[in-house]
């Protein structure tokens, strides 16, 4: 499973680039951190560091010589994987830009991310909610890359298209929680990639009829996306 495909594009954080495991040979470097995040998909309390150490082929020494322990290991997934998708998503947001237009666009980066790294990208969303539960002391240290672009893209955003009788902020809002509700949802999917791969064309479509209504109902010219 190759879900390292854009890391030579990426601007890694500290936390990772000055990472030991960032100089173990890049074909094991994927085993490594596929079968942890394959394994932390199971739930935190479940996951077994034995049962990665089998799939990736290392020795359990090995993994802790990198990662120290279990709670290690999956801060360091986690930092990577919000790293990876960050750099994808921020391609989306630019100044005085149609806010519904930039989160669409965000919205058909994680489609596309659905068909190249769905693995890294379930890892991310279940990692952020988890440390919220598991770790709660250290849940500030790390936010889902969404939520900073969503707040990028409202501050940025061209308010000019919004109806002059409607919170442009409450607007705003709506719009996002359409897009987490909906990214909630398909999150919940315990799919192989073959089926992401199968329901991508259907994942668009809908996408696109939730802000074609939205925009039909919050902006002046009501024109489709």
């Amino acid at each position: 499973m190759n879900f390292l495909v854009i890391e030579k594009k990426v601007a890694f954080s500290p936390p990772v680039q000055e990472h030991k495991i960032m100089t173990m040979d890049p074909d094991k470097r994927v085993r490594v951190l596929s079968a942890a995040m394959e394994e932390f998909l199971k739930g935190y309390s479940k996951a077994n560091t034995d049962v990665i150490v089998e799939q990736a082929g290392i020795s359990k020494g090995l993994l802790f010589h990198y990662f120290g322990s279990k709670k290690g290991l999956f801060f360091f997934l986690l930092q990577y994987a919000i790293d990876i998708v960050s750099t994808e998503y921020a391609k989306a947001v630019a100044p005085n830009k149609d806010f519904i237009e930039t989160i669409w666009d965000i919205s058909m980066i994680a489609v596309d991310l659905l068909t190249t790294m769905s693995l890294l990208l379930r890892f991310m969303g279940y990692g952020v909610l988890t440390l919220r539960e598991e770790f709660p002391e250290e849940a500030s240290q790390f936010a889902n890359p969404l939520d900073r672009l969503f707040e990028r893209a409202r501050r940025q955003m061209d308010h000019g298209a919004f109806r002059e009788d409607i919170d442009v902020k409450k607007a705003s809002d709506m719009i996002i929680w359409t897009i987490h509700g909906y990214n909630h949802r398909i999150a919940q999917y315990d799919w192989r990639q073959e089926d992401w791969n199968r329901q991508i064309d259907k994942i668009k479509g809908d996408l696109r009829e939730y802000l074609d209504l939205l925009r039909k109902v919050l902006y002046k010219d009501g024109n489709e996306v």
